[in-house]
């Protein structure tokens, strides 16, 4: 019977694909009683092939059977969990030969993430009982089951995860590129996702804490980096913000360098700040907003995207910015420059828009950016804004010996902006 159960888990997954209402309740019933947790030892070693069957039935048009799947998943994701025996047995019979530790770190991983990146994939949809479901048990089996989980398994699983749901969400939205509606749905699940993973993380202990936090800086730079036109890069970089807010009692002076070093290198993106203040093309011509209708007096909506992307994103980071400026007594000194130099960076581009009536009519007349001031700070307003918390942080640092940054070297900082 043992050689057997491969081929009856592949039977399940039939019923699974099957638009048979009767036939997919009767699979998923009797998968009910297969997985029970006396029964699973006989298909454990089949463990991935189980996962791989019951999302067919959490993908299944029956809502039931779906939620049913969800249940059976959350079961063995429990005993994947909570018994350290499990993944030697599976090992023991599956006779797989692992040299290194590091080796049987990247199969436990690997059994974990045939879990939660399927879940992860639903948590971004429409908001059904399914979804709802999907995204409330990822979240559940993370915040269980990390602090069973070594730091070493924990930074390969949590990393290939996050990277993974931002990269298929980011494929999601090119496939829908022209659906609004779908689109709109996408950021505000990214956004909860997001919000729910610092919330998660923040109730670690403090090594897993920071392994957690440096790993979402690391993905959010590296997808901010790569998408730079993506409108999920601003839902990432608002949750920096959040996760300061949130969670910068607990940063120690390391994190708080790698967060600012994350800030400065997105602040280095020539392109986001192209939109508000260059004035010349490459051969010195001046600087032409290209205009939201082709050739033919089509228009186009994905260039008035594009910008205010760029625009919003920009304005994320200068309030990023912002942001961290205000707990200077929580930074060392030589990253106190470096957030000074993005203030510095922050109003001369600001300020440099703002003097540009022309290049401003410019990007209105060509682009429909009338909802950007539903998404970001009025400019002017910004303007000074960034003046007060600049003069403020330097009037502290100026008079904060603790910093070891010298008076003189801060007045001319002063004199020089």
């Amino acid at each position: 019977m043992k050689s057997g159960w491969e081929i009856i888990i592949e039977i399940f997954k039939f019923g699974g694909e099957n638009d048979n209402y009767d036939l997919s309740k009767e699979a998923v019933d009797t998968l009910t009683i297969v997985l029970d947790k006396n029964n699973f030892q006989y298909v454990e070693e089949y463990f991935e092939k189980v996962v791989n069957c019951l999302i067919k039935f959490v993908n299944n048009q029956f809502e039931d059977h779906a939620l049913t799947a969800l249940d059976l998943i959350e079961n063995v994701a429990g005993y994947l969990g909570e018994n350290t025996q499990l993944i030697d047995r599976i090992i023991e019979k599956g006779r797989m030969n692992f040299g290194t530790r590091n080796e049987k770190e990247e199969y436990k991983k690997a059994l974990w993430k045939s879990i939660l990146y399927e879940l992860s994939k639903k948590s971004f949809e429409v908001r059904t009982k399914v979804t709802i479901r999907c995204h409330e048990l990822m979240f559940e089996l993370l915040s269980k089951y990390n602090v069973n989980m070594s730091e070493n398994l924990w930074k390969m699983l949590f990393s290939d995860l996050l990277k993974a749901m931002f990269d298929d969400l980011h494929i999601k939205m090119e496939n829908k590129s022209t659906d609004i509606e779908m689109h709109n749905i996408y950021l505000d699940n990214a956004n909860t996702i997001i919000t729910n993973i610092i919330n998660m993380i923040k109730n670690m202990e403090q090594e897993k804490f920071s392994i957690s936090v440096k790993i979402l800086l690391d993905t959010i730079q590296n997808f901010a980096m790569t998408n730079q036109n993506s409108p999920i890069s601003i839902v990432m970089i608002e949750g920096m913000k959040t996760l300061t807010r949130e969670c910068s009692e607990m940063f120690n002076e390391e994190l708080w360098k790698c967060f600012i070093n994350v800030v400065c290198t997105l602040f280095e993106n020539k392109e986001d700040k192209s939109l508000l203040v260059e004035q010349k093309g490459s051969n010195d011509e001046e600087f032409k907003v290209p205009s939201q209708y082709d050739k033919s007096g089509n228009r186009n909506p994905k260039l008035s995207t594009l910008y205010q992307t760029q625009a919003s994103r920009l304005l994320k980071l200068i309030e990023n910015t912002d942001d961290i400026a205000k707990r200077y007594n929580e930074i060392e000194g030589e990253d106190l420059m470096k957030l000074l130099k993005n203030l510095e960076m922050s109003y001369d581009i600001i300020h440099k828009f703002n003097l540009n009536i022309e290049r401003r009519f410019e990007l209105y007349a060509k682009i429909d950016l009338r909802s950007i001031h539903d998404k970001v700070p009025i400019l002017l307003r910004h303007e000074i804004n960034i003046l007060e918390v600049y003069f403020i942080f330097l009037n502290e640092l100026y008079n904060n010996e603790k910093t070891g940054i010298s008076k003189d070297k801060i007045v001319d900082r002063i004199v020089a902006f």
